[in-house]
């Protein structure tokens, strides 16, 4: 068993994006992220960014219509790795649910951080 283990988990974070659509026949579109109360984060955008931004509350962005800006809300999911200490004091990342080998001494160690026995030809 691996010393000072910490499981797999799921991770999920989610951010704001208010969306302008560009009638330009490309399908083009400018996202800005806000906050939950549906704040632009001014102080992060560029200079350019910045002008695009005027420019889409404005209306219109290089002669092109821009659409009324659209509120969306992003939801995006990963496993984030598990780790231990093997009996050799390498550290194992636990990035698989089967079979996760210590660099240090080649100890194989199942998802759950279990030590699994050798095999045999």
């Amino acid at each position: 068993m691996l010393r000072d283990f910490k499981l797999r988990q799921s991770v999920e974070t989610t951010h704001f994006e208010l969306v302008f659509s560009l009638d330009d026949g490309r399908e083009s579109a400018f996202h800005f992220a806000y906050n939950e109360a549906g704040q632009v984060f001014r102080t992060s955008l560029s200079p350019l960014e910045l002008v695009s931004y005027k420019q889409c509350l404005s209306g219109v962005v290089d002669g092109f219509t821009v659409g009324r800006g659209t509120l969306g809300t992003y939801v995006h999911s990963c496993v984030a790795d598990g780790s231990g200490v093997c009996g050799c004091g390498q550290l194992v990342v636990i990035d698989s649910a089967r079979t996760n080998t210590c660099k240090g001494c080649g100890r194989q160690f199942s998802g759950s951080g279990q030590l699994l026995t050798e095999r045999r030809s």
